[in-house]
């Protein structure tokens, strides 16, 4: 359950950067703002995991606008100024997963994300502070959506939803298997053309 919040942003430190309001345009405060939050969520989420969830399609109030979920993916964050770990999490839509994806990655270039980008973004995304109803504590907690002018869908800072994110574990190489798999297939033909395909007449 979404509880909305009078104050335009959530102001704790612990949880997010100060200073986040909604509005539409690009202050320079505003600019700065956002731009301190990406990095923010860039310095702490995981994206090597993961998991998707189906929000049933629903469209819920959030600071006095509504707001669409529906199938997303969500990372733990676990950086500097985040909760424990299977605390905070960053939920995106599915659909823009390999968007957000490029986004971290250029906040996490040593030139961080360029003023055009996050302009752009501000002009898109308004920022909104509010609180969801925890379904662990049954208590509201602050949350910050970023929720899209044209469409209504959300990005979600939040310890919601409350799901298991699996730990990460490294691919494990197998050589006797891999290489037992090897020894089964033909050798392929030593140079020259590839045998002739069969043509039944």
């Amino acid at each position: 359950m979404l509880l909305p919040n009078k104050a335009l942003g959530v102001a704790d430190p612990s949880l997010v950067p100060a200073q986040v309001r909604a509005g539409s345009g690009c202050g320079g405060s505003q600019c700065a703002e956002l731009q301190s939050l990406l990095s923010w969520l860039a310095d702490g989420v995981d994206t090597t995991r993961q998991v998707s969830f189906e929000c049933g399609g629903g469209v819920v109030g959030v600071g006095g606008r509504q707001v669409l979920l529906q199938r997303m993916v969500s990372w733990p964050l676990l950086g500097p100024g985040a909760l424990e770990e299977g605390g905070m999490k960053l939920s995106v839509p599915v659909d823009l997963q390999a968007e957000i994806l490029k986004l971290i990655e250029d906040a996490r270039s040593p030139g961080g994300l360029r003023e055009t980008t996050v302009r752009r973004l501000v002009d898109a995304w308004e920022v909104v502070g509010a609180e969801v109803m925890s379904a662990v504590t049954g208590r509201p907690e602050p949350a910050v959506f970023l929720v899209c002018r044209e469409t209504s869908h959300a990005i979600v800072v939040a310890k919601w939803p409350s799901v298991d994110i699996p730990p990460y574990q490294p691919a494990a190489f197998d050589p006797e298997l891999h290489f037992a798999r090897a020894a089964t297939r033909p050798p392929p033909p030593c140079g020259g053309a590839p045998p002739p395909a069969r043509v039944n007449t």
